[in-house]
């Protein structure tokens, strides 16, 4: 019988209960050692809301050092973005292999060296850009797609894509951390939109930009009534992110990449789609929901 991976977790709010545990919790070659949290709030939260799905005490951890120090195989990295890179370098200093939560960090510079540590310890290091997985992506990858930017397959080479992510009513804990730049990095450019733009830019062939113009507003930002039910919103939290921006890509290649994002704006009801036009065909790919955001 194969052994079984030793998995933790840094974060335990809303991604790690609803994705990353309900995982690990089930997965027959994984062992779940602990989850990594500061607040006794969020321990407490956590416990309570996972303990009828088999979660115990024993696997919550206010030591981040006592957690590493268990013979990690992997780990899922669901903290604050701010918080991504000094986590996922301690992680590869100590050879313990990670799954990160997008965005990747809060700056170009801390992705460099995130990469580099993983690269020098010799780890996997992922990025929890989950609509790469989803069944129609994966289809449209092995079935479809020209692989790099080549010129084959049933569409051709990919030469322009639009992208989009928009919500009706979609600001994710107003006044938390989701809300300060300090601490997130952006607004729904870095929370929403890189999700689409990741699989138009895999479907390019992942080329080198040339030239970017674009444009960002905050128009709902004191708004509280365009609030989503993501993190909890303070009124009186800071707020200094955009909650709208659209723009267009040019490659050094030729090829062009048009954006829309938002967290919320006065339209029917979300959309999240990918649009790409090839040498040969053209394809959408597009996410309804049951529930708006």
């Amino acid at each position: 019988m194969a052994k079984k991976l030793r998995a933790g977790a840094f974060g335990s709010g809303g991604v790690f209960m609803n994705f990353h545990w309900p995982v690990y919790a089930t997965h027959p070659n994984v062992e779940f050692v602990g989850v990594y949290d500061p607040s006794e709030v969020a321990r407490k939260r956590c416990l309570a809301t996972l303990g009828p799905s088999g979660f115990s005490e024993k696997q919550l951890f206010d030591d981040e050092k006592a957690l590493m120090d268990k013979g990690l195989d992997l780990v899922s990295v669901c903290v604050p973005n701010v918080q991504h890179h000094p986590v996922v370098i301690a992680c590869a200093e100590k050879k313990i292999n990670v799954l990160c939560e997008k965005p990747p960090a809060i700056n170009a510079k801390q992705v460099e060296e995130m990469i580099d540590a993983a690269k020098l310890a010799k780890i996997m290091l992922v990025w929890q850009f989950n609509n790469r997985f989803r069944p129609e992506a994966q289809w449209l990858w092995k079935s479809i797609l020209p692989s790099k930017g080549a010129d084959e397959g049933d569409l051709g080479k990919i030469v322009t894509a639009q992208v989009e992510w928009v919500r009706r009513n979609g600001i994710p804990g107003r006044g938390s951390w989701f809300t300060q730049k300090a601490m997130s990095g952006g607004g729904p450019i870095i929370d929403l939109s890189i999700h689409v733009m990741d699989l138009a830019l895999f479907g390019m062939g992942y080329p080198n930009p040339k030239y970017v113009l674009a444009t960002a507003n905050n128009l709902f930002s004191e708004d509280m009534d365009v609030c989503g039910p993501w993190g909890f919103s303070d009124p009186n939290g800071i707020m200094d992110v955009e909650t709208a921006s659209q723009g267009m890509v040019l490659f050094e290649s030729g090829q062009s990449m048009q954006y829309r994002a938002s967290w919320a704006e006065r339209i029917v009801r979300e959309r999240v789609a990918c649009v790409m036009q090839g040498s040969k065909g053209g394809v959408l790919l597009e996410r309804t929901f049951g529930k708006d955001g």
